[in-house]
């Protein structure tokens, strides 16, 4: 088998574990943005629209 080598060893499992927690929370943030970003763009869409008022 040529494309075993041996394996990177305990530091290889690190950084590669260390990359996929980053690539996870790198993702998440933006899918979080990407869903801020939307509603923010959908609220500001009726500029015409009554101010609500809380009456007591």
């Amino acid at each position: 088998m040529m494309w075993y080598d041996g394996g990177g060893g305990w530091g290889g499992w690190i950084v590669m574990t260390a990359f996929m927690v980053l690539l996870w929370a790198v993702l998440i943030l933006g899918l979080v943005a990407l869903v801020r970003y939307l509603a923010g763009a959908r609220r500001h869409q009726q500029p015409g629209s009554p101010p609500t008022t809380v009456t007591r």
